[in-house]
């Protein structure tokens, strides 16, 4: 997650932050094509996000996303997907996305 979010300069313990926020990855990262700037991060939740430390884990990574104002969506890990649903999905969040900063131009094919 450090290649998307940085910790402002000043903050309490900013090692300490930093080395948690380096040691986190976002499955996908779906970029606004036109500036390359990250418009959703997409993590897909497999069995293991249900035990209580997976679930702490994934507390702070929502946490970090919301508090940088990147929108993340989880996704059921699955064997496979159907196309349609999964670009529902992602076109529901992205139309989030767009309704907040208008400049922003994604496709999803």
């Amino acid at each position: 997650m450090a290649d998307l979010v940085y910790l402002p300069k000043g903050t309490q313990n900013w090692q300490s932050h930093q080395n948690r926020v380096n040691a986190k990855h976002a499955d996908f990262v779906l970029c606004d094509k036109k500036k390359l700037s990250p418009v959703l991060a997409i993590e897909l939740d497999d069995s293991s996000h249900k035990s209580s430390s997976r679930q702490e884990r994934d507390n702070f990574v929502n946490e970090v996303f919301r508090t940088a104002g990147l929108p993340l969506l989880r996704i059921t890990a699955k064997r496979s997907y159907a196309l349609k649903e999964l670009t529902e999905m992602i076109q529901k969040e992205i139309g989030k996305v767009n309704m907040k900063n208008e400049n922003t131009e994604m496709s999803v094919k």
